[in-house]
């Protein structure tokens, strides 16, 4: 498709037309799609190992103080105990989004009721485990030119298959 895309049809439009314009976004996005495909189950997997791994230490966190922050961690530790054994992409990322939903949930709950110190911790915690996560979206999407400056960006081969 990218071949008859920016052979055939590319030539064919007129020079800054919309239509070029579109045409070459399409051929960007197609090659991202392209350098994505190899990655694309094992980041669903480093997805979800890094919201289990969030979910854990934010419980080991936990100091059970606050009615609506006990609760909160009662549910995400019930979720993470009875794990889902996803291994489907689908199902990966279904388990990310659940887990997140929770995390999200302790965070807010933690605001109502949790100690000042949970809060602190809490969020020290999510800080240090999503900036990896959020490195690695980045380096996801490098292929789309987003970035003004790569560097310290994790080469996600390394990051999903040599860990």
């Amino acid at each position: 498709m990218l071949r008859a895309l920016g052979e055939c049809v590319l030539p064919e439009l007129p020079p800054g037309s919309a239509a070029a314009e579109q045409t070459a976004l399409v051929m960007g996005h197609l090659g991202v799609l392209k350098d994505q495909v190899d990655f694309a189950a094992a980041f669903d997997a480093y997805e979800m190992s890094c919201a289990e791994a969030l979910s854990t230490a934010l419980i080991d966190e936990f100091d059970g103080i606050g009615d609506h922050a006990s609760a909160a961690v009662d549910s995400l530790r019930e979720n993470l105990t009875a794990g889902s054994g996803a291994k489907a992409p689908a199902a990966m990322r279904r388990r990310t989004d659940e887990l997140g939903g929770l995390v999200e949930a302790l965070i807010r709950a933690a605001g109502i009721d949790g100690s000042p110190e949970f809060r602190s911790r809490a969020g020290t915690r999510v800080l240090e485990y999503e900036r990896p996560r959020m490195s690695a979206n980045r380096a996801l999407f490098r292929g789309m030119n987003w970035e003004t400056n790569v560097t310290g960006l994790p080469e996600l081969e390394v990051m999903l298959f040599d860990r």
